[in-house]
């Protein structure tokens, strides 16, 4: 009776997740290629374990394609289990013991795991249980402080034909898994006419827009940078709305990203250690463009190790190094860097650390009283921008 109970079980649990799809496939735009590149870079016929690793800067899709190659390829696994938002999930107390209570629930189909009451216990029940079968395992979110052995165990222990797909802002953090041969995949920008077809999806639930607003809504979407999660928010907020409040809000995002998108893009900022902070923020006030020679030699007076910091901005999806070794720096990345330096004083932009707009840095400049609250080498720097003959002002 236990077998056929067991049986009858997991022909129900199959058939049920063929209709536990995580997403709304009806607002993804441009997605079909990703998907295919991630299955494909899983190797669903292969023997062994196999992991991806999803990696790019925060709102640019990495969860979303994530969950939808999850959605595609479930039901050719045994058991399968979608850990979210991992990194916030572990600040909390037992956050790690309650990840592997939600890993082995959904793999042995119960809700009764109180017997894990710490780590090392989740782990032997997973090298254990879990391991017996063919499992699909999505870890969204994930970043330096989480230890794939110390939670899962030996990853040779999965049964074969187990797959792993791990999402994270730091590429860093995947390379890490590359004993475990962790393949790595990068998500980019959207293209502008993806980018207007996913804004149009939620600003006019539809796939373009409206003739009287084709226009405003190319210019808005030009100012996201290709990014997803503003193209959503912003087409969120604009639905239904009157075109004065569109042009109002296309002046906005002119000056600035949309505050949600900005709390978003700062996790990575925040979690950089001080050198590399200020790195960044020189670099999206005045190295856009400009090769990394320069100012790496003010860097290292500065003693902030610009080799070293340079490579953690690449590898968390900061910064980009051009084909001929210049910054790039997506646009809502700069914006929201500049927003930081612009809090810092906004009724007195002489008394941040740094001034890049023409008329601040000139009035700054011809101000001697003003000018020692500025750091007087990233200031000098404007005499890119400004008539040189200003130094002899000085």
């Amino acid at each position: 009776q236990g077998a056929i109970a067991d049986s009858i079980s997991d022909i129900v649990w199959s058939h049920l997740s063929k209709y536990d799809n995580l997403i709304d496939s009806s607002e993804l735009v441009g997605i079909d290629y990703h998907i295919n590149a991630v299955i494909d870079k899983l190797s669903l016929d292969s023997e062994g374990v196999t992991m991806v690793g999803i990696h790019g800067l925060g709102g640019i899709g990495k969860t979303t394609i994530a969950t939808a190659v999850y959605s595609e390829i479930s039901t050719r696994f045994d058991r399968r289990s979608f850990l979210e938002n991992i990194r916030e999930t572990q600040k909390h107390k037992d956050g790690t013991m309650s990840l592997q209570k939600k890993l082995i629930s959904n793999i042995m189909k119960t809700d009764s795991v109180g017997f894990v009451d710490n780590v090392n216990e989740g782990r032997r029940l997973i090298q254990d249980r879990v391991c017996l079968f063919k499992v699909l395992i999505i870890l969204d979110d994930v970043d330096e402080t989480f230890n794939f052995e110390d939670f899962f165990g030996n990853p040779k222990k999965f049964a074969s034909g187990s797959r792993f797909i791990i999402t994270s802002r730091n590429m860093k953090v995947l390379s890490t898994l590359n004993k475990n041969k962790c393949k790595l995949y990068g998500v980019g920008e959207m293209s502008p006419q993806l980018s207007l077809q996913l804004f149009c999806k939620h600003a006019f639930k539809k796939n373009a827009p409206p003739r009287e607003y084709k226009v405003i809504s190319k210019e808005i979407v030009s100012t996201t940078g290709g990014l997803p999660l503003t193209l959503k928010v912003v087409g969120s907020l604009l639905f239904r709305e009157e075109i004065y409040i569109w042009k109002d809000k296309l002046a906005h995002l002119r000056e600035m990203p949309e505050k949600e998108v900005v709390l978003r893009l700062r996790i990575s900022y925040d979690a950089l250690g001080y050198e590399a902070k200020q790195i960044f923020l020189d670099i999206v006030c005045f190295f856009i463009g400009m090769e990394k020679e320069l100012p790496s030699y003010m860097w290292d007076d500065y003693k902030y190790h610009p080799a070293s910091n340079i490579n953690i901005l690449i590898q968390r999806s900061m910064i980009k190094m051009g084909d001929d070794n210049e910054f790039q720096v997506h646009d809502q990345l700069r914006d929201m860097g500049r927003e930081i330096v612009r809090e810092e004083n906004i009724e007195e932009p002489w008394m941040r650390s740094r001034v890049w707009q023409k008329h601040e840095g000139l009035n700054t400049l011809l101000d001697k009283k003003v000018f020692s609250n500025v750091l007087q080498i990233r200031l000098l720097i404007l005499c890119n921008y400004l008539d040189t003959s200003l130094i002899f002002l000085l």
